[in-house]
């Protein structure tokens, strides 16, 4: 009897031991359970791309510029034609759509003098020349092929209407021209059977101002 009641105190001791673990286990996971939920969760790091934009840098636009935008607009005695004259020329307008003179001096921003004659032009021919007939004369003006001197002729157009440029530089010195002149004739043979007649003449020793004599030629205005 007495034996039996040992085994049942050593019974109770193990359940009791068995509870206390339980108890004990459950207070842990409550713990965990409540630290979880109450845990602030850590801010998520946002991978940022840097992505670098390589630019690329276009190229500035370059305005073109009209050297002629300033200069003097002359309409031709009998209305044939319109043209600009370069800055710090000087020339005569005569009826019958002649415009000729000797001063060609270039000079920026110094407005072009314009002289209006009563008459038609009958003198000797001036070193810028133009002409506008009603008859298609031959070109060019000098006697071609000239022995005297190298020429040459190309195609030259002012917008849509094609002509010629003649020239010739002479290698020997004769009567009425001397060694380095240079004499350019642009010539129009026009569909309306008219004729437009450009020439500039350059005698050696002249500046050369063929560049500026062809920016001229090219703000003609046939009417």
């Amino acid at each position: 009897m007495a034996k039996k009641n040992k085994n049942l105190e050593s019974g109770f001791g193990t359940i009791e031991l068995v509870v206390v673990l339980v108890a004990v286990a459950l207070i842990i996971v409550t713990g965990l359970v409540i630290y979880n939920h109450h845990k602030k969760p850590s801010p998520a790091v946002t991978a940022t791309t840097s992505t670098t934009t390589k630019q690329t840098s276009k190229p500035a636009t370059t305005k073109t510029v009209d050297p002629t935008a300033k200069w003097t607009q002359v309409e031709s005695i009998g209305g044939a034609y319109s043209i600009k004259i370069p800055d710090g020329w000087g020339l005569t307008n005569y009826p019958g759509n002649t415009l000729n003179g000797d001063n060609l001096t270039y000079a920026a921003s110094t407005p072009a003098t314009i002289t209006t004659a009563d008459s038609a032009y009958a003198s000797d021919q001036k070193k810028f020349n133009v002409a506008f007939t009603d008859k298609q004369y031959a070109a060019p003006q000098w006697q071609s092929p000239n022995q005297f001197g190298t020429e040459a002729s190309t195609d030259y157009s002012i917008g849509s209407v094609k002509g010629t440029k003649y020239s010739i530089e002479y290698t020997q010195t004769v009567t009425g021209v001397t060694k380095g002149d240079k004499v350019y004739q642009y010539v129009f043979n026009l569909s309306s059977g008219k004729q437009l007649s450009v020439v500039y003449m350059q005698n050696a020793g002249d500046a050369d101002n063929l560049k500026t004599v062809e920016q001229a030629i090219q703000t003609i205005v046939i009417n």
